[in-house]
């Protein structure tokens, strides 16, 4: 263990093992050189297995007046940052307009949900801290069918399986 000191507040950090080689993701694929695509999912670009388990970062390719359902992660931090379009976020019952450049730290424990409110694909970066399963949660989100997607059953299952909870809609199309 080492020990970050910061004035008189000492804080300590746990070490992690990190793949020992760097690599390069193009803009147009995942992490794992699959083409991206607007979906309902996130793209890997840096895997927990990159770093340990200590983040991970996705790529958003959002459908204009798509977003997530209001939700909170009970373990992880999320940090988006608006890379194309223009989107509408709500952490804490407060909304925020954002585009480009933009960026917005959501703590653990915080509902939130967004959307793209443009007329045409919007991309997000999204980094996870820790990454926890996020990578599996976003594989599992984009197989369920549009009628599991409705139903409700199924989403909240995939959600509680990962450390989140599903709170309510996403948000209403502008």
């Amino acid at each position: 263990m080492s020990h970050l000191y910061y004035g008189g507040l000492r804080l300590s950090a746990y070490a992690v093992i990190m793949q020992n080689s760097s690599f390069v993701v193009k803009s147009d694929v995942d992490r794992w050189g699959q083409r991206i695509a607007p979906s309902v999912s996130a793209w890997v670009k840096v895997s927990s297995k990159d770093t340990g388990g200590a983040w991970s970062m996705f790529e958003g390719v959002i459908a204009p007046r798509f977003g997530p359902p209001l939700h909170m992660h009970f373990r992880q931090e999320e940090w988006f940052q608006v890379m194309q379009g223009e989107f509408i976020f709500e952490a804490a019952g407060e909304r925020h307009g954002m585009t480009p450049g933009m960026s917005i730290l959501v703590p653990r424990m915080v509902p939130h949900r967004f959307q793209n409110i443009g007329s045409s694909t919007g991309k997000v970066l999204i980094l996870a801290q820790p990454a926890g399963t996020l990578e599996e949660f976003f594989d599992g989100f984009s197989k369920l069918s549009e009628g599991e997607l409705a139903g409700g059953d199924k989403v909240n299952e995939l959600f509680a399986v990962h450390g989140m909870r599903l709170l309510g809609p996403p948000l209403p199309a502008g």
